[in-house]
């Protein structure tokens, strides 16, 4: 039984250790309080996750459930995974690799939608390794209801909608003659919770309009390119003034970052002069305009963004790319050669003020030495993820996928799609980035079935 079934515990064990290890005890944040009190900016899903399971037993039990929810994602990833290579081997080594990273187990403590985001993607990279599997309808419908549930719990979900549409356009043998009932399924569950959290919303708030984030990332992402053009506002316009505290006030903070000594650099300040800008550059400027202008400050920091954005779209576009890169290029502030360079720079180059303030960089006090590992390993996964898009497109041209390699090229198609989201609408931050960590080692497990097989031809003649 443990030689049949053991590979199946490998998930429930690696989170049992994470939680004997870390311990049950919440962690909160400042984006914590936003879920627990239902911000009209979040989506509904995790607040309540969060409201029913504090009625359980507090954030404790809210804890709790995250680690048992992720062991039972991983079981059935598992599961799928056996399936689609016939090796208990593989099976375990997904489990282990895709569960057992210590910065993804240190997400179930976290209040945050981290932890549900992530067991959410292994039932996804499960439902789509079952799909090709053993081509029946309900992995579809697991494929639907995760995608579903995602778009629930985070929006940066909406990055996997267009999986749909590829796995449509791969030529996957088990939707002939069933197109039309694999796009019903497969839309089914993304309607019916954005439906849900439509629904939600107007329960918890009745008819309060919906908030959003969007203002402030347009905002912060404004303010952090240059205009390229003179203030296209009247002088006696409210938002005169705005546009110039943007294109003056925030000027050091980006004359700051694009003169850092190297890429690295400027991609780990970046994201934090962003967020500096969405919460706390010109408050005093953007109210005082939104109340002479008699408007709200969220919609006059859209009229404002919308305009610098379009004057400079490359300024927009190299923001988005130095996030992508950002996303790809994690332990910035505790790599040994990049810790030397930021303390030299900051030193030698003082961090600019706005109002007052000054954004602080979380710089290690002693370089990290897995850093000397794990950044290596994830520029291998951008490497490993472009070259199979590439591959695989040359593939279906020549019309010779192979399962494997359809998976393959769906899932680095995912983790690309939800990357360049980010990039796009958000920062590029540490966490994001390893919410994808199951996807990358699915892939990375997966390449290994050729060689498994080969390695299992050898020792059978």
């Amino acid at each position: 039984m443990i030689k049949k079934f053991g590979y199946l515990s490998i998930s429930p064990l690696l989170v049992l250790a994470g939680g004997l290890y870390f311990g049950i005890l919440p962690q909160l944040s400042p984006d914590s309080n936003s879920y627990m009190n239902f911000s009209g900016a979040r989506t509904a899903g995790y607040p309540i996750f969060l409201k029913f399971f504090e009625l359980l037993g507090g954030l404790s039990a809210v804890v709790i459930a995250q680690y048992g929810i992720a062991a039972i994602a991983g079981i059935y990833l598992s599961q799928a995974i056996k399936s689609f290579s016939g090796s208990r081997l593989i099976a375990a080594a997904a489990a282990a690799l895709a569960i057992g990273n210590p910065v993804c187990l240190k997400f179930h403590n976290q209040i945050l939608t981290e932890s549900l985001f992530y067991s959410l993607l292994l039932i996804i990279l499960g439902s789509l390794v079952a799909i090709f599997s053993h081509q029946k309808r309900s992995s579809i419908w697991v494929f639907s209801l995760a995608i579903g549930a995602s778009l629930f719990v985070r929006p940066t979900a909406f990055a996997y909608l267009p999986l749909m549409v590829i796995l449509l356009g791969l030529g996957w043998d088990g939707l002939k003659g069933r197109r039309r009932a694999f796009i019903a399924t497969a839309i089914f569950f993304p309607v019916l919770f954005l439906f849900g959290d439509h629904a939600s919303f107007r329960i918890v708030h009745g008819d309060q309009p919906r908030g959003s984030l969007a203002p402030l990332h347009l905002f912060a992402k404004a303010s952090m390119i240059d205009s390229n053009t003179q203030n296209p506002f009247a002088r006696d316009n409210p938002r005169w003034a705005l546009w110039q505290e943007m294109e003056d006030g925030y000027a050091p903070t980006r004359q700051f970052v694009q003169q850092a000594p190297s890429l690295t650099s400027r991609a780990f300040m970046s994201p934090f002069f962003e967020v500096f800008a969405q919460y706390q550059f010109a408050r005093a400027e953007i109210n005082l305009s939104a109340q002479q202008a008699g408007t709200t400050p969220h919609e006059i920091m859209v009229d404002v963004a919308r305009k610098r954005l379009a004057a400079n779209p490359s300024g927009y576009l190299g923001n988005a790319a130095l996030n992508y890169y950002a996303l790809w290029t994690i332990f910035k502030g505790s790599y040994p050669t990049q810790v030397e360079e930021l303390k030299t720079y900051f030193a030698e180059t003082p961090v600019p003020e706005s109002k007052g303030k000054k954004t602080v960089f979380p710089l290690a006090d002693q370089p990290s030495k897995i850093s000397i590992i794990a950044r290596p390993v994830l520029w291998g996964f951008w490497f490993l993820t472009t070259v199979i898009c590439i591959i695989g497109l040359y593939l279906l041209w020549r019309r010779q996928l192979t399962p494997l390699w359809r998976v393959q090229i769906l899932l680095s198609l995912m983790i690309h799609g939800n990357f360049a989201l980010i990039a796009l609408t958000g920062v590029g931050i540490p966490r994001y980035t390893m919410t994808m960590w199951p996807a990358m080692a699915v892939i990375a497990v997966l390449s290994l079935i050729p060689v498994w097989k080969f390695l299992s031809e050898v020792r059978r003649r």
